[in-house]
């Protein structure tokens, strides 16, 4: 099982957190730069999306 862990929002624009893992979903939140999410890497999707602690769903790619 892996381990939560702490990542920081690294996009200027924000980050769109998803309802679904799915660009097309309904968006619940948009995370500032700069802003910190604990996310769960076992829940990693196979193009990229991660499920956030808090709920919901971001692109990894934007995450550091």
């Amino acid at each position: 099982m892996a381990t939560r862990r702490t990542y920081t929002v690294q996009t200027k624009k924000g980050l769109n957190l998803r309802e679904e893992p799915s660009k097309q979903s309904k968006i619940l939140a948009l995370l500032a730069f700069g802003e910190k999410v604990i996310i769960d890497p076992s829940a990693e999707t196979p193009d990229g999306w991660v499920a956030v602690k808090s709920g919901g769903y971001v692109m990894k790619e934007f995450l550091k």
